[in-house]
């Protein structure tokens, strides 16, 4: 993800990378499902990351921010397709 998407909502980067992420599951989660999801948990440390060129208060703070994304993914368990099938952050779970 570019920096230039910081002025986004996690709605429409949600919106952005859902065709993506679900297209990289149904093409290579069918070979070998466990590398798929190990890869795709980076999609996390990204969304972390965007968050803390985001958000202020969450600037310089690794660990809080993927706090941030954990408690955000139990909220809203919805809003992102890897959060769904159950690929969520490895903190604040």
């Amino acid at each position: 993800m570019r920096s230039t998407r910081n002025h986004w909502s996690l709605e429409g980067l949600a919106k952005l990378i859902h065709p993506v992420v679900r297209g990289w599951l149904n093409y290579y989660g069918r070979f070998y499902r466990t590398e798929c999801v190990q890869v795709l948990r980076h999609v996390n440390d990204a969304i972390a990351r965007w968050a803390r060129r985001k958000y202020k208060r969450l600037k310089g703070r690794k660990i809080a921010s993927v706090y941030w994304l954990g408690r955000l993914a139990r909220r809203d368990p919805n809003l992102l397709y890897l959060w769904r099938i159950g690929i969520r952050p490895a903190a604040g779970r």
